[in-house]
């Protein structure tokens, strides 16, 4: 048993009926659980309760065992004078406030279904990227793209803040912040930290002076490349292989040379798909391109599509909140459901699973499901764990005063 199985049960009112009682024998009557609080302080904030004749309102304050009232130090903050109600799994230890007075203990074990424990242990032991994938079967599939939605507009608000600190780092130019972007779009997840470091090291007026001289701009990437300790030892870069690199490079350097849109440019298109005619391809007549290997093309599709998501689509929201333009912010959005959704492993995974994404927002809302809920096993605060535990498998119980 944890904290967080705790607060799930007490915030979904998973509690069997019954007369509740206080370890000092007063009735208890649950008006509204609070609003949980995942900063500093008592867990629950603005719960309302009946204990015996008086209503209350106040904060519940949970805990594993009784004794964690004084573990704590919650007789030493006065910010825990405002619990009306310290809820524990077990003991029987009384919890005094700071002020002297003694908070209204209530122990949890006897009112929670083993259902309920069974169920969580089951998810938390399964193996997989995915906890519930045994159970796909019971939930609807519109309720998997509602909640690949939702998280597609959180990658984007993620995505949003990433571009804020480039731009900030960058000095409020917004030339410098997409080229970080498309430079970090080369090196994919691999070589992202030492492709940052690169974009970072080659001023703008570098780049513009370059232009139509592959060989000038070639040996100032390849000069940065050298001498620069963040290539060579940030994280997973060195799995890729030399030739490889070297490759995407060159790739880039053709592209410097033969056709950077700047950010007015990008920002203006009117749909993504305009966005590739703006980057002009480099025929193989033009000097440099020969040097490329098994590429006719400087800028793939994938590597555009990464830029367009990660880069571009969040300047535009940027541009958008910036200058108070909400349509531009709502054009954010139309974008990512225009482009084509991408293929990955957490994409494939939820294949598998006849969970298919047709846009870009979906799969992007994929990625973020994964990393942030399905990996690190947060099922408890996962639209499809919390309707597995609250609604397939028993109903919750609800209290009447």
């Amino acid at each position: 048993m944890n904290e967080a199985v705790m607060h799930f049960i007490w915030n979904n009112r998973l509690l069997k009926t019954g007369v509740w009682q206080t370890q000092t024998g007063e009735r208890i009557w649950l008006e509204s659980p609070g609003q949980h609080n995942p900063d500093a302080g008592p867990d629950f904030l603005g719960a309302r309760l009946r204990i015996g004749n008086l209503r209350w309102t106040g904060a519940v304050e949970m805990s594993w065992h009784a004794m964690d009232w004084y573990r704590h130090r919650h007789q030493l903050d006065p910010t825990y004078n405002q619990v009306i109600l310290h809820v524990v799994w077990e003991g029987s230890q009384h919890a005094m406030r700071c002020d002297g007075t003694e908070a209204d203990t209530f122990v949890m074990k006897p009112w929670v279904d083993g259902y309920i424990l069974d169920h969580y242990s089951q998810l938390m032991s399964n193996s997989g990227d995915f906890p519930c994938a045994s159970q796909r079967g019971l939930v609807d599939r519109s309720r998997y793209l509602a909640m690949f939605d939702r998280g597609g507009l959180q990658r984007l608000l993620q995505h949003k803040q990433r571009f804020w600190r480039s731009l900030h780092q960058c000095g409020g130019d917004w030339d410098r912040a997409l080229w970080m972007g498309l430079v970090r779009s080369f090196g994919m997840n691999a070589n992202s930290a030492a492709m940052d470091h690169l974009a970072l090291s080659i001023p703008m007026s570098e780049i513009k002076a370059c232009r139509g001289h592959f060989d000038h701009i070639w040996a100032i990437i390849s000069d940065r490349v050298k001498t620069s300790t963040a290539w060579i030892h940030s994280g997973r870069s060195c799995t890729l292989p030399v030739s490889f690199t070297k490759n995407k490079l060159k790739q880039l350097a053709v592209l410097v040379a033969y056709g950077i849109p700047d950010a007015g440019e990008l920002l203006s298109a009117s749909t993504p798909f305009e966005v590739r005619a703006l980057f002009r391809k480099a025929a193989q007549t033009e000097p440099g391109v020969h040097l490329i290997e098994n590429t006719h093309d400087c800028l793939s599709p994938k590597i555009l599509q990464v830029f367009i998501i990660n880069s571009l689509i969040p300047a535009l929201f940027c541009y958008g909140e910036e200058n108070h333009l909400p349509q531009e912010q709502d054009r954010a959005v139309q974008w990512l459901e225009q482009l084509g959704p991408e293929k990955n492993r957490c994409t494939d995974i939820f294949a598998y699973l006849d969970v298919h994404a047709n846009n870009a927002l979906r799969s992007q809302g994929m990625i973020h499901q994964m990393n942030a809920f399905c990996r690190p096993r947060r099922c408890l605060e996962c639209a499809v764990g919390a309707f597995l535990l609250t609604r397939t498998l028993y109903k919750p119980y609800a209290q009447t005063a």
